[in-house]
Protein backbone atom coordinates (compact mmCIF):
# COMPACT_ATOMS: atom_id res chain seq x y z
CA UNK A 1 0.00 0.00 0.00
CA UNK A 2 2.57 2.09 0.97
CA UNK A 3 5.70 0.83 -1.50
CA UNK A 4 8.10 0.48 0.93
CA UNK A 5 10.55 -1.98 0.60
CA UNK A 6 10.11 -4.84 3.61
CA UNK A 7 10.66 -9.09 3.99
CA UNK A 8 7.82 -8.87 6.56
CA UNK A 9 4.43 -9.06 5.83
CA UNK A 10 1.29 -9.37 7.66
CA UNK A 11 -2.23 -10.42 5.47
CA UNK A 12 0.05 -9.29 2.56
CA UNK A 13 1.07 -5.72 3.28
CA UNK A 14 3.89 -4.59 5.36
CA UNK A 15 3.75 -4.21 9.02
CA UNK A 16 3.48 -0.53 9.60
CA UNK A 17 0.33 -0.06 6.97
CA UNK A 18 -1.49 -3.27 8.59
CA UNK A 19 -0.61 -1.34 12.35
CA UNK A 20 -2.38 2.24 10.64
CA UNK A 21 -5.65 0.36 8.65
CA UNK A 22 -5.98 -2.90 10.67
CA UNK A 23 -8.61 -3.37 13.65
CA UNK A 24 -5.96 -4.64 16.00
CA UNK A 25 -8.29 -4.57 18.85
CA UNK A 26 -12.15 -3.93 19.54
CA UNK A 27 -14.22 -2.78 22.51
CA UNK A 28 -17.84 -0.95 22.25
CA UNK A 29 -17.09 2.85 22.14
CA UNK A 30 -20.15 3.23 24.85
CA UNK A 31 -22.26 0.46 26.82
CA UNK A 32 -24.93 0.62 29.21
CA UNK A 33 -25.16 -1.14 32.32
CA UNK A 34 -28.20 -2.25 35.13
CA UNK A 35 -27.16 -0.61 38.13
CA UNK A 36 -29.19 -0.90 41.49
CA UNK A 37 -30.19 2.47 42.32
CA UNK A 38 -30.29 1.24 46.25
CA UNK A 39 -26.90 -0.99 46.58
CA UNK A 40 -25.36 0.19 43.69
CA UNK A 41 -24.45 -3.31 42.68
CA UNK A 42 -24.41 -3.88 38.76
CA UNK A 43 -26.11 -6.79 36.57
CA UNK A 44 -23.92 -8.85 34.97
CA UNK A 45 -24.04 -12.44 33.62
CA UNK A 46 -27.55 -12.99 35.58
CA UNK A 47 -25.65 -11.54 38.92
CA UNK A 48 -25.61 -8.07 40.89
CA UNK A 49 -21.95 -7.99 41.71
CA UNK A 50 -19.94 -4.66 42.98
CA UNK A 51 -18.32 -2.57 40.97
CA UNK A 52 -14.50 -3.41 41.18
CA UNK A 53 -11.88 -4.98 39.71
CA UNK A 54 -13.62 -8.31 39.04
CA UNK A 55 -16.55 -7.05 37.42
CA UNK A 56 -15.12 -4.67 35.22
CA UNK A 57 -12.41 -6.97 34.39
CA UNK A 58 -15.34 -9.43 33.51
CA UNK A 59 -16.94 -7.14 31.08
CA UNK A 60 -13.36 -6.18 29.36
CA UNK A 61 -12.87 -10.16 28.84
CA UNK A 62 -16.73 -10.22 27.57
CA UNK A 63 -16.19 -7.84 25.17
CA UNK A 64 -12.63 -7.67 23.99
CA UNK A 65 -11.80 -8.68 20.48
CA UNK A 66 -8.21 -9.20 19.37
CA UNK A 67 -6.79 -9.49 15.92
CA UNK A 68 -5.17 -12.94 15.41
CA UNK A 69 -1.49 -11.48 14.38
CA UNK A 70 -1.37 -8.79 17.77
CA UNK A 71 0.73 -11.18 20.42
CA UNK A 72 -0.51 -9.52 23.37
CA UNK A 73 2.02 -8.86 26.14
CA UNK A 74 0.41 -7.37 29.09
CA UNK A 75 -3.11 -5.60 29.61
CA UNK A 76 -4.05 -2.78 31.89
CA UNK A 77 -7.38 -2.03 32.90
CA UNK A 78 -8.46 1.31 34.72
CA UNK A 79 -11.87 2.79 35.27
CA UNK A 80 -14.60 5.17 37.27
CA UNK A 81 -18.25 4.97 37.12
CA UNK A 82 -18.01 7.16 33.79
CA UNK A 83 -15.25 4.61 31.70
CA UNK A 84 -12.70 2.05 31.69
CA UNK A 85 -9.86 2.61 29.83
CA UNK A 86 -7.93 -0.20 28.17
CA UNK A 87 -4.50 -0.24 27.18
CA UNK A 88 -2.93 -3.34 25.23
CA UNK A 89 0.90 -3.83 24.88
CA UNK A 90 2.10 -6.51 22.88
CA UNK A 91 3.76 -7.26 19.30
CA UNK A 92 2.67 -7.79 15.85
CA UNK A 93 5.30 -9.67 13.34
CA UNK A 94 7.94 -8.21 16.47
CA UNK A 95 7.46 -5.08 16.45
CA UNK A 96 6.28 -3.32 19.66
CA UNK A 97 2.60 -1.91 19.15
CA UNK A 98 0.79 0.18 21.89
CA UNK A 99 -3.30 0.17 21.90
CA UNK A 100 -5.53 2.25 23.94
CA UNK A 101 -9.10 2.34 24.37
CA UNK A 102 -12.04 3.86 26.06
CA UNK A 103 -15.42 2.43 26.82
CA UNK A 104 -18.11 4.83 28.31
CA UNK A 105 -20.64 4.16 30.83
CA UNK A 106 -23.69 4.87 30.50
CA UNK A 107 -26.59 3.19 33.79
CA UNK A 108 -29.85 2.28 33.85
CA UNK A 109 -30.66 2.65 37.25
CA UNK A 110 -33.14 -0.19 38.49
CA UNK A 111 -33.71 -1.95 41.65
CA UNK A 112 -32.15 -5.42 42.33
CA UNK A 113 -34.04 -8.43 43.33
CA UNK A 114 -32.49 -8.37 46.86
CA UNK A 115 -32.86 -4.67 47.50
CA UNK A 116 -36.97 -4.97 46.29
CA UNK A 117 -37.16 -8.10 48.64
CA UNK A 118 -35.65 -5.98 51.66
CA UNK A 119 -37.92 -2.98 50.33
CA UNK A 120 -41.16 -5.34 50.34
CA UNK A 121 -40.03 -6.67 54.10
CA UNK A 122 -38.95 -9.79 53.09
CA UNK A 123 -36.67 -11.98 55.64
CA UNK A 124 -35.46 -15.11 55.91
CA UNK A 125 -34.56 -15.18 60.15
CA UNK A 126 -34.91 -13.89 63.16
CA UNK A 127 -32.65 -12.99 65.79
CA UNK A 128 -34.08 -13.05 69.19
CA UNK A 129 -31.42 -11.01 72.03
CA UNK A 130 -32.32 -12.50 75.44
CA UNK A 131 -30.84 -12.49 79.18
CA UNK A 132 -29.96 -15.39 80.26
CA UNK A 133 -33.44 -16.55 81.99
CA UNK A 134 -35.36 -15.04 78.96
CA UNK A 135 -37.03 -12.80 81.52
CA UNK A 136 -37.34 -8.75 81.83
CA UNK A 137 -34.32 -7.96 84.09
CA UNK A 138 -34.92 -4.08 84.55
CA UNK A 139 -33.22 -1.34 82.55
CA UNK A 140 -29.40 -2.17 82.47
CA UNK A 141 -30.13 -5.59 80.89
CA UNK A 142 -32.33 -4.16 78.14
CA UNK A 143 -29.21 -1.59 77.72
CA UNK A 144 -27.07 -4.14 77.84
CA UNK A 145 -28.55 -5.80 74.78
CA UNK A 146 -29.07 -2.69 72.89
CA UNK A 147 -24.86 -2.19 73.38
CA UNK A 148 -24.49 -6.46 71.68
CA UNK A 149 -27.15 -5.27 68.77
CA UNK A 150 -24.90 -2.19 68.26
CA UNK A 151 -21.68 -4.78 67.93
CA UNK A 152 -23.36 -7.17 66.32
CA UNK A 153 -23.86 -4.05 62.91
CA UNK A 154 -20.40 -3.02 63.84
CA UNK A 155 -19.46 -7.00 62.98
CA UNK A 156 -21.57 -7.35 59.75
CA UNK A 157 -20.16 -3.82 58.76
CA UNK A 158 -21.78 -3.46 55.14
CA UNK A 159 -23.96 -6.49 55.37
CA UNK A 160 -25.99 -4.28 58.54
CA UNK A 161 -28.15 -3.28 55.64
CA UNK A 162 -29.67 -7.12 56.25
CA UNK A 163 -31.06 -6.16 59.56
CA UNK A 164 -34.40 -5.50 57.91
CA UNK A 165 -36.02 -4.14 60.65
CA UNK A 166 -35.66 -4.13 65.06
CA UNK A 167 -38.09 -5.21 67.62
CA UNK A 168 -37.45 -3.92 70.94
CA UNK A 169 -39.68 -5.85 73.67
CA UNK A 170 -40.01 -6.09 77.27
CA UNK A 171 -38.44 -9.69 77.04
CA UNK A 172 -35.19 -8.54 74.93
CA UNK A 173 -34.55 -7.14 71.35
CA UNK A 174 -35.87 -9.19 67.95
CA UNK A 175 -33.95 -8.39 64.71
CA UNK A 176 -35.34 -9.33 61.55
CA UNK A 177 -32.48 -10.98 58.98
CA UNK A 178 -32.72 -10.30 55.21
CA UNK A 179 -30.89 -13.53 54.62
CA UNK A 180 -30.25 -16.69 56.74
CA UNK A 181 -26.04 -16.64 55.51
CA UNK A 182 -25.89 -13.35 57.43
CA UNK A 183 -28.07 -14.87 60.30
CA UNK A 184 -25.64 -17.71 60.40
CA UNK A 185 -23.12 -15.57 60.98
CA UNK A 186 -24.31 -13.45 63.46
CA UNK A 187 -25.35 -16.77 65.70
CA UNK A 188 -21.79 -17.76 65.34
CA UNK A 189 -19.92 -14.29 66.55
CA UNK A 190 -22.63 -14.14 69.73
CA UNK A 191 -21.84 -17.64 70.19
CA UNK A 192 -18.07 -17.49 69.86
CA UNK A 193 -17.56 -13.90 71.42
CA UNK A 194 -20.16 -12.97 73.63
CA UNK A 195 -21.00 -16.94 74.97
CA UNK A 196 -24.37 -16.83 74.25
CA UNK A 197 -26.20 -19.78 74.23
CA UNK A 198 -27.93 -20.14 71.10
CA UNK A 199 -31.38 -22.05 70.33
CA UNK A 200 -32.29 -22.65 66.93
CA UNK A 201 -36.16 -23.31 65.44
CA UNK A 202 -38.13 -22.79 62.67
CA UNK A 203 -41.66 -22.30 60.96
CA UNK A 204 -43.42 -22.70 57.78
CA UNK A 205 -44.15 -19.03 56.07
CA UNK A 206 -45.12 -20.51 52.89
CA UNK A 207 -44.47 -22.30 49.71
CA UNK A 208 -41.75 -22.15 47.22
CA UNK A 209 -42.10 -22.11 43.68
CA UNK A 210 -41.45 -25.59 43.36
CA UNK A 211 -44.28 -26.16 46.24
CA UNK A 212 -41.52 -26.62 48.54
CA UNK A 213 -42.15 -25.77 52.40
CA UNK A 214 -40.29 -22.00 52.85
CA UNK A 215 -39.37 -21.94 56.52
CA UNK A 216 -37.94 -19.02 58.70
CA UNK A 217 -35.42 -20.03 61.05
CA UNK A 218 -35.29 -18.03 64.70
CA UNK A 219 -32.29 -17.84 66.85
CA UNK A 220 -32.75 -17.35 70.39
CA UNK A 221 -29.38 -15.99 71.70
CA UNK A 222 -29.36 -16.25 75.64
CA UNK A 223 -26.72 -13.42 77.30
Amino acid sequence: MCGKKTEKFVDKICVECFIKKASIVELPEHLELQRCRKCKKIKFANSWLPFDNTLIKSIVEKHLKINENFEIKDIDVAFDEEKITVKLHGFIAGKPVKVEKNILLKYKEVLCENCYKMQSGYYEAIIQLRTESGKKKGKKAIERLERIFHEIKKFLKKESSEIVAVEKLKEGINLRIFSLRTAKRIAEFLEQKKNAKIIRSSSVVGTTKKGKPRKRITFCARL
